[in-house]
């Protein structure tokens, strides 16, 4: 039997708040890791405030902003985050980037810094290191749950015409991502009230190019006075899928296609 350890824990911090910038000598032993926090989860970083001895820095009466900044210095700030105490008299307080939080920004490495402001409206900054860096290096990464992307759209107006049978256009249907049980849906938008024949197809071939030869029927729906909106779903991995649609009444507005 194979065991896997699993630790559950909070990224931290050290900073130090230095408040005689003429003292040549202050602790250097005080390092970093780059921080990773991830799309899709809720992070949560402590941060430990100290003083030029290495002390625990009262914070009691202190506001603390954690910046995330482009690291190019473009953009400027992307994220700013009001920390949370925890510990007052120990320095300690905490940031949670949410998952919404990430949700608009890309997987990259970027920069960090922490503001410091007293009750008097004094300004400090968070040193990351001994040698005065005050900007610490953060990495957004995907890939710990998997996210939702959004449904591909076939406009019916694009459609191919051959008599009564419209055909879309072939769509990506993302196998390398899927697994061989991979759940697929549409959704079917019609216009009107719908009698007709909806068939599935789906391809193995990676060509762009395809003739009806290579495509093979997945699964068809006969529809009698279909309104709405009409969902199905199927499992299986094909290179592209494609939707035929026959009607004897009514019509089809659009499909949504997730893979």
């Amino acid at each position: 039997m194979l065991v896997t350890t699993v630790y559950l824990y909070n990224q931290n911090v050290n900073l130090k708040i230095k408040a005689d910038t003429d003292k040549e000598h202050w602790g250097y032993e005080m390092y970093n890791h780059p921080i990773k926090v991830y799309k899709g989860i809720d992070n949560t970083i402590q941060l430990s405030l100290k003083n030029d001895n290495q002390k625990s820095l009262t914070i009691t009466d202190k506001t603390i902003t954690f910046n995330i900044l482009d690291n190019v210095g473009d953009t400027g700030v992307l994220l700013s985050k009001t920390a949370t105490l925890v510990d007052g008299i120990k320095g300690t307080a905490k940031v949670v980037i949410t998952e919404g939080d990430l949700l608009n920004l890309d997987s990259q490495y970027l920069n960090y810094s922490v503001k410091v402001v007293d009750g008097e409206s004094n300004t400090s900054i968070g040193y990351v290191d001994g040698a005065y860096d005050v900007l610490g290096q953060l990495q957004i990464s995907d890939g710990v749950f998997p996210t939702l992307t959004d449904s591909k759209v076939l406009n019916t107006a694009d459609w191919t015409i051959s008599g009564t049978t419209h055909t879309s256009n072939p769509l990506v249907a993302d196998s390398k991502l899927n697994q061989n049980s991979a759940l697929q849906t549409a959704a079917f938008y019609f216009s009107g009230t719908f009698t007709g024949a909806l068939v599935i197809q789906g391809t193995l071939n990676d060509n762009i190019t395809l003739a009806d030869d290579d495509y093979f029927d997945i699964k068809t729906l006969n529809l009698t006075n279909q309104t709405g909106v009409g969902y199905t779903n199927w499992n299986g991995v094909h290179s592209r899928i494609r939707i035929k649609c026959t009607p004897t009444s009514g019509g089809l507005e659009k499909v949504l296609y997730r893979p």
